[in-house]
């Protein structure tokens, strides 16, 4: 597979999402909402004040085939058309734009967040034992936007379906006091559960792309991320086994500041785009770090300058921003982009004074943020790197059970540290000695990650024994944190 068509693929990415979203705000804007016949009603939502919108409502249809049907075995809601409804306080739909901007990022809308306008469609009110059952909207629109407002309400749950992936959205949870947004691709499939008590009062929005390009849609996205992973499959495929392909994004970022939530733009769309297809894939990982290149220009006897270079990958991160390993020497061909230093100014520069009539030695320093793709066979190799040491292997090790802990058992790290104890499992090591060093920091992975075969197989294949602070530190994790490890089963 050509690095140029890895390349072409993250390039035309600039924007990145779901076929659905949900969010919740506690301050929000009152909206002043006045219903013709009714007139203003307050928040949060009296049975007064429900009982009038019923009463100005009609039961609302659904389309079938050419048809538009009334039929509350399919949908039982109350409706009111939003030419009825209007907004008192002027500041709402200000406020109603931040939030569509919001969900156009959320939803990867091509354009971004000023590419898209509300308009108002219809109010709802489900009342007990209201629901719809599962359906698609009539392509008269980009996306849908539901507004829920403060109704205390229990059900009403919204299934929300696009191939094989579903998205389960509540407003009840909340419904008291804070009002919640729900959106999703017009081509969507979804459903609106049975409301249990109380009444979900919502109003529903079509959102429409007013940037110009192609339609977008649920669909479309999915169908780029399935062409990035048959991309992916065919590079792993391959029979020369390239372990890294690094990605350079278009800002600079501080160590402290290298995580995907940080990342400005097209940087955050297409490492999300990318993380994304990689889990879907599920057999890369995706890693951040920081690139420099250093370019070493020496003076010979005759005076002509000569150079040598090293492209140095340094703090490689998961995309939380958890450190995986400090410094790694990494080949330029792992580089997708040709010609990324030609034409190119350093960063900056040290040395060459001049020493009697030659310059002295001198660097050029290049800077960037790298995004880096690895098989995730390969990942425990490319962090250890070649002709790791028992210290190396220890500090890889502790990294991952630190970043383990601290996201809450996240299953892929759990991945990456039993790939990394099993591939020690299985090393020929020169003798007994050294081999019980390495099974010493194995059984200890195994306990933090309450993987009971991972620690039975290291304590099994001991023949000397572990070391003192081998047996302290699982001492401490037999007591407090993991004895079910321990437990036949």
């Amino acid at each position: 597979m050509d690095g140029p068509v890895v390349l072409g693929r993250i390039s035309d990415v600039h924007s990145a999402g779901s076929f659905a979203t949900i969010g919740c705000f506690g301050n929000f804007v009152l909206p002043g909402i006045v219903v013709d016949k009714v007139g203003e009603i307050s928040l949060p939502l009296s049975p007064h004040d429900a009982q009038a919108l019923i009463q100005a409502s009609h039961q609302a249809p659904f389309g079938k085939g050419n048809q538009t049907l009334v039929d509350e075995a399919v949908r039982k809601t109350w409706e009111i058309d939003g030419r009825k409804v209007s907004f008192s306080n002027k500041a709402w739909h200000g406020w109603l734009d931040g939030v569509v901007g919001t969900v156009a990022e959320e939803l990867g809308v091509a354009g971004g967040r000023n590419s898209v306008r509300a308009e108002l469609y219809k109010m709802l009110l489900y009342e007990k034992g209201a629901m719809f059952k599962p359906h698609k909207e009539r392509r008269t629109c980009l996306e849908r936007l539901l507004s829920a407002f403060l109704s205390e309400h229990v059900g009403g749950v919204v299934r929300l379906t696009h191939g094989q992936k579903e998205k389960i959205f509540s407003t009840a949870e909340f419904s008291a006091f804070n009002m919640t947004y729900i959106a999703w691709y017009a081509d969507v499939t979804h459903e609106v559960e049975p409301v249990e008590s109380g009444n979900r009062w919502i109003l529903i929005y079509n959102l429409v792309n007013t940037s110009s390009g192609f339609p977008q849609s649920a669909t479309r996205l999915e169908a780029q991320r399935a062409r990035f992973c048959q991309t992916l499959a065919e590079w792993r495929n391959l029979d020369e086994e390239c372990e890294c392909l690094c990605y350079v994004l278009g800002h600079q970022y501080t160590n402290a500041g290298l995580k995907l939530v940080n990342l400005k733009g097209d940087d955050y769309c297409r490492t999300r785009y990318v993380a994304d297809s990689c889990a879907e894939a599920g057999d890369f990982c995706v890693f951040l770090a920081s690139l420099q290149k250093v370019v070493t220009f020496m003076n010979d006897e005759g005076g002509k300058e000569d150079a040598e270079s090293e492209l140095r990958l340094n703090r490689i991160v998961d995309l939380e921003g958890f450190l995986l390993r400090e410094s790694l020497l990494i080949p330029d061909d792992y580089i997708l982009q040709d010609g990324l230093y030609d034409s190119r100014d350093p960063d900056e520069q040290t040395g060459g004074e001049y020493m009697g009539n030659q310059h002295a030695e001198f660097d050029q320093f290049y800077n960037d943020t790298a995004m880096l793709i690895i098989p995730k066979s390969l990942a425990t190799d490319f962090l250890l790197g070649n002709g790791h040491n028992l210290g190396d292997f220890q500090g890889l090790l502790q990294r991952l059970q630190k970043c383990f802990k601290m996201q809450n058992n996240d299953p892929r790290i759990r991945e990456l540290i039993v790939q990394t104890c099993q591939n020690h499992l299985t090393t020929v090591y020169p003798d007994s000695g050294t081999k019980d060093l390495f099974l010493g920091p194995i059984a200890i992975a195994g306990m933090v990650i309450a993987d009971q075969g991972l620690f039975r197989n290291a304590v099994h294949l001991v023949t000397d024994g572990f070391d003192e602070n081998t047996f302290f530190i699982l001492g401490e994790l037999i007591c407090f944190q993991a004895p079910a490890v321990l437990e036949d089963k």
